[in-house]
């Protein structure tokens, strides 16, 4: 291995303890201080004086050098020695580890260290020989200087300088002393190199001798090998080259010749032994090699192979270098820096864990020595080893654990820890380190460290956990309810990140748990099961749940009778047990099931007459037990000649839209061929709940939805008629907008508000409407411009559509009888525009147009595109045009060209005449646009101008006319648009088309038919279904609610909402579940009745496995009525510790009215079981407090709070809501105004008004006041 040894320059110390100083400092004085004079004391210290002073030591070490007894964690050591004040230095030895390496002596014959050293005299000219001898070199052919050029001196040697040779014919010429002629005795040649190019001839580094004769070389082959050569007069003219190996372009290497005489060759590469031969020096032995040919470096002496590259420290030695001094000199230099001073260093590597001594010794030629202080250095790379004892890895503990164990190494300095809640340091082995401070829970890793004295470190780690913690322990099931069968599951949360054991104890007795489990319960009673976990720490937990068995069923029903009867209805009615949990009747007709009631009566209807009918009864509780035993009662219909039900002639339901709680009115009109005996009717509300009342009647309503209607009449022989029909109710919605003019200004307008075709307000303004009406979708019609205008919106959600605004505009447009603008903010379907043509002066009704433009520039109040015809119906009775539309511009009438008579030239026979020829249309479904194609011919004598084909339609249908020139002779076919409303039947419709202008008209009769949408449900959308021949969708199903994160081993809460969108009347199946890559996990059905085009709304829960894994799931609600489906989808997830969340937001908008305000509120906690929560209630207005309420609500999963607060001034107001519960807190906030104002009045408005007044008074008194000081006066403005 090359090591490669910077060079260092040491500072010399001037007085370097000697051996005499060494000897004289270990004199010791008497042990009786008596017997010593002051003035043998004064000649002591004048005698060391004078020998520190007169006898330096001259062999000192120096830094990089370890410091004595010190340790090293490397396998490398230096050393660096100075040799001060030898003037003529012979011998200098360095001792490693009890070993001698000579590194000069007499035997060195040449030293030159090539450092440009001029205070040794070297120079542009002159080497220096170091060794006693004296064989200084001559530089030929080289630069001047150092660092100039390839040639000479250069400052990259191998240690300091070194000399550069240019390969062409520098070299450095020695001469041919007797000590470098070499003959019957053994020497050895070394030199460092560098060289910079390989080529195939010969390269000299050292040489002595010419080809063919006596001499020795170090080169580099024509082959580009390391090579020693040898020749001998023996040899026959022949050299003797030992070649092996290839040097490194510009790498330093170290090549070593030893010539041992008669014996062997060997060649030494870096330190290490490369090649020998024994044959190539017996064989010169015989005749010697002694020349006298000079000895150059850098060249032959004859053929001059002369050297590329760099070279260093050539040395000579006329003896034979060992193999293990070859490999020390390798890692050494030896250097001469003036006439007295040395420096040895020594890189020694490759060492084993060991104490190691060394010293150095120099001698000169008078034969004064001396020696360096012997020191020691213990080479140690083993790091120490370290064993912690306890805690074990991974234990878990919930008192703080000390940490001890042991720690070996044979130069142990000390043990730390790093965790700042353990004492810090240890100094011996055994350790125990002990806790200091209060450790937080969590897992904890030790890192325990052990450092030697040579600073090697030894780690050891363990991992604990300390854990304060108890387990999270929760029972699922059973719950604090009552269950009426034994058989109970225990479905239950335990977690723990060191979860031990789970048990629970029931009945006195402890059972182990590895998950949910089933129990028998204690029949007829309450009792309580407790739960427990533990953990590896020691922590535990507990929780309990009482519960109730209840297996008996209620008492029957009593006194049933039959109240009253007629031909083809029964009303029984009867008294329901006193049991306190008693839930329902379940009613059976001749062995058929009819339904449940909580009621005491029956009426069963459309009986057949004269025909004996039993209804059987019995009762079921809350808890699911039913009594098995049925009540019964037998009863016949009356019978009667009459068989003809009675007519309802009329009825009527006002309104047909009722805010929720107020009254609608029913009323209706039968008659019967002999005497109608009752009218009344059954409402089916939005919860499938049914109310049967007697008419005429106002009903009131109680819950927001649809409410389907049967009115029903019947006579004196139990004949009955019915007819169906609907109303909805919803909560009051204040719905504000605004109506302006061109410039925002105010326009008076008439507001009609339609739902289900029939008007249900009807209001006038001049701006700004406030209606109150149920919340839900109308259509809003405008009348503004004294009827000239009717803009009709169709499906406007009024809850969203909420302070927007619509602007009208009647400007003057060029071209055009009349023209109308309208924007709209509004979201909505579609909507009509009806323009009034009356009074407007057209000139011919049956050519007028109406026209859109594709641009309207509100405030320029022009049209800044085309002016682009509509396609209208026109009812000249009323004398308007109407377009439908899905946006609004500019709208405006056109008197089209009204054609004039033709010329006459008399007497020709000429006549007008039109043909329709043809008509085609194709098929089209109900409410999709298509067209008809009408051919038409003027078969007549003259060229006919404005002949208007147009298209004759049923009410409600959308079919276009255009107005064309048909010249004599020629055919024109005309593509008109035809679209039937989406409630037309599907068949085949005769329809007319028209050619006529004034002097002919021609019409025609054809087929149009609406076809069916559908055959099948494969024929719609997949959330469709084939009804009555049409796609129509069902149902629509939404998630409104669903708790979101979720524990496994709880109940997964949500809600839902389910609207019919189709008259129903089934039970529907709804399902749910929970996947993960479309995997169920849990799942769960409801089977819900839905009426006609009911909605309904639905919490449910499904139970979430314990082992569920954690992550994020896909959670569907699925609504199946046949064959079809429609599905609803949210992200849930399923995680552990879900926090507590408390919200707090309102189910309805503000209902406010005059002085009273109205709201609705949910609370929802995430929690369950029934919950007590604290709720303040407050509105505050005026700067005061003006309402308040404190109570608490018992909440289970979610609780409704209802609140009307009456009595409020005209004002501001703002409603806060603030829910507690433990930590945790949630607030609603929302403003309102109440109280009557007078127009352009408000709070704010006076509130300015008073702060004008202040600040007019203010001026004022300053305004006085300057001119009184000025002696004027002056009104004040």
């Amino acid at each position: 291995m090359e090591t490669t040894v910077s060079k260092l320059w040491g500072t010399l110390n001037p007085k370097m303890e000697t051996q005499r100083e060494r000897e004289s400092n270990n004199l010791k004085s008497s042990s009786n201080p008596k017997l010593i004079s002051l003035s043998l004391a004064v000649l002591l210290i004048a005698v060391f004086g004078y020998l520190a002073f007169a006898y330096p030591s001259p062999v000192t070490f120096n830094s990089p050098t370890p410091a004595n007894a010190s340790y090293a964690s490397r396998n490398w050591t230096e050393l660096n020695l100075t040799i001060s004040n030898m003037t003529a230095l012979s011998t200098f030895i360095a001792n490693w580890n009890n070993t001698n390496y000579t590194i000069y002596d007499p035997s060195l014959v040449l030293d030159m260290n090539f450092n440009y050293n001029t205070q040794i005299g070297e120079s542009n000219t002159t080497v220096v020989d170091n060794s006693m001898y004296g064989n200084n070199g001559t530089l030929t052919n080289m630069n001047t200087g150092i660092n100039n050029d390839s040639s000479g001196w250069t400052s990259s040697g191998k240690f300091g300088n070194g000399l550069n040779f240019d390969g062409v014919n520098d070299y450095v010429a020695v001469g041919g002393p007797a000590s470098l002629n070499f003959n019957g005795s053994s020497f050895s040649t070394s030199a460092w190199f560098k060289i910079g190019v390989l080529t195939s001839a010969w390269k000299t580094i050292a040489s002595r001798g010419d080809s063919g004769t006596n001499g020795y070389g170090i080169e580099i082959s024509s082959g580009n090998y390391y090579t020693c050569s040898v020749d001998g007069s023996n040899s026959g003219g022949a050299n003797w080259h030992l070649s092996s190996g290839t040097p490194t372009l510009n790498v330093w290497h170290n090549i070593v010749c030893v010539y041992s005489w008669n014996d062997n060759l060997y060649m030494y590469v870096d330190g290490v032994l490369l090649a020998n031969s024994t044959a190539y020096m017996k064989n010169v032995s015989a005749g010697g090699i002694s020349n006298t040919n000079t000895f150059n470096i850098g060249s032959h002496a004859a053929s001059l192979w002369y050297f590329n590259g760099t070279i260093d420290e050539v040395r000579i030695y006329n003896r034979s270098l060992s193999a293990s001094e070859i490999a020390f000199q390798y890692q050494s230099e030896f250097q001469k820096y003036n006439a007295t001073d040395w420096r040895y260093y020594n890189n020694v590597s490759s060492l084993v864990d060991s104490p190691y001594t060394y010293y150095g010794f120099a001698n000169d030629t008078s034969g004064n020595s001396n020696t360096s202080a012997t020191q020691k250095v213990t080479v140690d790379t083993v790091a120490p080893t370290i064993t912690i004892d306890t805690p074990s890895n991974g234990a878990s503990f919930n008192k703080p654990p000390y940490i001890n164990g042991t720690a070996t190494d044979i130069n142990l300095a000390y043990i730390k820890t790093n965790s700042t809640y353990y004492t810090a340091l240890y100094s011996t082995s055994p350790f125990n380190f002990t806790n200091t401070s209060a450790i937080p829970d969590g897992t904890y890793t030790i890192n325990v460290s052990a450092n030697d004295s040579a600073g090697n470190v030894g780690w050891a780690t363990q991992t604990f956990r300390f854990d304060t913690v108890q387990p999270f322990v929760q029972i699922i099931l059973p719950q604090n309810t009552t269950y009426n069968s034994v058989a109970r599951t225990l479905n239950y949360t335990a977690t723990d990140v060191n979860l031990n054991t789970v048990w629970y104890q029931y009945n006195g007795a402890n059972t182990t748990l590895s998950g949910n489990t089933t129990f028998t319960a204690l029949n007829n009673q309450q009792s309580t099961l407790l739960l427990y976990a533990n953990d590896t720490a020691g922590n535990i937990n507990s929780t309990s749940i009482t519960f109730t068995i209840d297996t008996t069923p209620p008492a029957g029903i009593s006194s049933l009778q039959n109240a009253s009867q007629a031909a083809t209805w029964i009303y029984w009615n009867w008294t329901n047990p006193a049991d306190a949990d008693f839930d329902h009747a379940e009613i059976w007709l001749n062995g058929t099931f009819k339904q449940n009631t909580s009621g005491n009566y029956y009426n069963a209807t459309l009986l057949a007459s004269n025909t004996w009918y039993q209804i059987q009864i019995r009762t079921a509780d809350s808890h699911g037990n039913i009594n098995m035993t049925f009540i019964n009662s037998t009863t016949k219909t009356t019978g009667g000649t009459d068989t003809t039900p009675p007519s309802i002639n009329s009825y009527s339901i006002t309104p047909k839209a009722a805010i929720n709680g107020t009254n609608v009115s029913l009323q209706m009109d039968a008659s019967d061929n002999y005497a109608v005996q009752s009218i009344w009717a059954q409402i089916t509300l939005p919860n499938s709940s049914q109310a049967i009342i007697m008419l005429p009647a106002n009903y009131t309503t109680s819950i927001s939805g649809r409410y389907n209607i049967t009115f029903y009449a019947n006579d004196t022989s139990g004949n009955t008629a019915n007819i169906t029909d609907y109303f909805i109710a919803q909560p009051a919605s204040a719905f504000n907008i605004t109506v302006f003019g061109y410039n925002n200004s105010a326009i008076n307008t008439n507001l009609t508000v339609y739902y289900g075709g029939s008007a249900i307000n009807a209001t006038s303004s001049a701006g700004n409407y406030s209606l109150n009406l149920p919340d839900y979708i109308y259509d809003l019609e405008f009348t503004s411009f004294n009827g000239s205008l009717v803009v009709l919106l169709r499906n406007v959600n009024i809850s969203y559509n909420q302070g927007r605004a619509v602007s009208f505009d009647n400007p003057p447009v060029s071209g055009y009888l009349a023209a109308y603008a309208v924007n709209n903010t509004l979201n909505i379907s579609s909507a009509q525009v009806t323009l009034n043509y009356s009074g407007i002066g057209y000139s011919n009704e049956d050519y007028l147009g109406m026209y859109k433009c594709d641009g309207w520039n509100i405030s320029a109040r022009s049209c800044s595109g085309a002016w682009n015809s509509l396609s209208l119906v026109q009812n000249k009775t009323a004398k308007t045009l109407s377009a439908n539309v899905t946006s609004f511009s500019g709208f405006a009438i056109k008197q089209e060209v009204v054609p004039a008579p033709p010329s006459y030239s008399g007497g020709n026979g000429y006549y007008h005449s039109l043909e329709i020829t043809g008509i085609k249309a194709e098929p089209v479904l109900a409410g999709q646009s298509g067209k008809a194609s009408i051919t038409v011919q003027n078969t007549g004598g003259y060229d006919e101008e404005a002949v208007r084909i147009s298209l004759v339609c049923p009410g409600g249908w959308q079919c276009g006319s255009v107005t064309v020139n048909i010249s004599r002779g020629s055919i024109v076919t005309a593509a008109l648009n035809i679209a039937a409303p989406k409630n037309a039947a599907p068949k085949s419709y005769s329809l007319s088309a028209k050619a006529e202008n004034d002097y002919a008209l021609q019409q025609g009769v054809f087929s149009f038919v609406i076809k069916p949408e559908c055959a099948s449900d494969a024929d719609c959308k997949k959330d469709e279904t084939c009804l009555n021949k049409f796609c129509v969708k069902l149902f629509d199903v939404k998630i409104l609610r669903a708790d979101s994160p979720i524990q496994p081993g709880d109940s997964f809460d949500f809600t839902y909402l389910m609207k019919g969108m189709a008259d129903v009347k089934g039970d529907v199946v709804v399902q749910f579940w929970l996947e993960q890559g479309g995997k169920k996990i849990t799942s769960g059905s409801d089977t819900i009745y839905v009426g006609s085009f009911e909605e309904k709304t639905e919490t449910t829960s499904i139970f979430i496995p314990s082992d569920v894994p954690l992550g994020t799931y896909d959670f569907y609600v699925s609504v199946n009525y046949g064959k079809y489906t429609a599905n609803a989808h949210r992200i849930v997830e399923v995680a552990r510790n879900v926090p507590l969340i408390l919200d707090l937001l309102l189910s309805k908008p503000l209902a406010v009215s005059n002085d009273t305000v109205k709201f609705s509120a949910t609370l929802s906690l995430n929690k369950d079981g029934a919950t007590s929560v604290k709720l303040d209630e407050k509105i505050s207005g005026m700067d005061k407090i003006v309402w308040q309420k404190e109570r608490n609500l018992m909440v289970n999963k979610s609780a409704t709070v209802d609140e009307i607060v009456s009595g409020l001034k005209a004002g501001d107001y703002r409603l806060e809501l603030t829910a507690y519960y433990e930590n945790r807190s949630a607030k609603l906030v929302e403003s309102f105004s109440a109280g009557a104002q007078k127009e352009g009045e408000s709070p704010r408005l006076r509130m300015y008004a008073a702060a004008a007044l202040i600040m007019f008074g203010i001026l004022a008194f300053a305004c006085f006041s300057w001119l009184r000081k000025k002696g004027r006066k002056r009104l004040c403005v």
